[in-house]
């Protein structure tokens, strides 16, 4: 089964399918970025004020959601959970 560009192998193969925090990177990044870069348009082509601190407030979501997922990979990967062969 494909999802969104990532390959997600299941029990035919025998394998455990595992969320990681990069495919929530991924899932979950495209659509509010695309809300950022919305409101961040929409706000320089209309020039209102609240739409602006929509956007920042956007993008503050953003970054705060990349910066949790990059703390959990490079906690998982310091840990050894990210790089352990799947039995």
């Amino acid at each position: 089964m494909e999802l969104d560009g990532l390959d997600v192998r299941g029990d035919a193969d025998g394998l455990e399918v595992q969320a990681v925090d990069a495919s929530v990177a991924i899932l979950v990044g495209d659509p509010v970025g695309t809300i950022v870069t919305g409101t961040s348009g929409l706000a320089a082509a209309t020039g209102a004020h609240f739409i602006a601190v929509a956007a920042v407030g956007f993008y503050i979501g953003l970054l705060t959601a990349w910066d949790t997922v990059a703390i959990r990979i490079g906690h998982g990967v310091f840990h050894g959970h990210l790089l352990r062969i799947p039995a």
